[in-house]
């Protein structure tokens, strides 16, 4: 059983290359964003965490934005300290963007990667057990929690 295969490119029709300059130009304006936060002086105020603030629960995605600005700033441990499931699936986030500047630039993108319904599967339970992992009160799942390190 195969769990991914790889099929070549297909040409970008307009949509697409629409499509792929919107997310570029979001994840360039998000990288701006990262780079340049200042704690002290934000200016923007982002929301808090809507699932934490009426559940009192940490969601598979608190701590993404501070892991994200430190990531941005070259501290990895701080950012995994804050979200370690972001940083581990980050790399697959980078390929798609990757194959989004292609498609702008070329018109073609990267080989399109499908994954088995089985993969997916172990992904998205993967997920939901760092969710429930992450609210249990005991060490080890402590360190799940996101964690401001200096």
């Amino acid at each position: 059983m195969k769990l991914f295969s790889v099929r070549p490119p297909a040409a970008a029709g307009r949509k697409e290359r629409l499509l792929a300059l919107l997310l570029v130009s979001i994840a360039a304006g998000g990288l701006l964003y990262f780079l340049t936060y200042n704690p002290e002086a934000p200016l923007i105020q982002t929301p808090p965490c809507l699932f934490r603030t009426l559940t009192g629960l940490y969601c598979p995605g608190c701590g993404s934005r501070s892991a994200l600005i430190q990531l941005a700033r070259g501290n990895l441990y701080a950012a995994w300290r804050l979200n370690p499931l972001l940083i581990l699936f980050l790399p697959a986030a980078v390929l798609f963007l990757l194959s989004q500047v292609k498609i702008l630039l070329t018109g073609r993108s990267l080989p399109r990667l499908f994954l088995h319904p089985a993969l997916t599967w172990a992904i998205f339970f993967i997920i939901l057990a760092y969710w429930i992992c992450r609210n249990i009160p005991l060490y080890p799942f402590t360190l799940l929690q996101p964690v401001i390190v200096n």
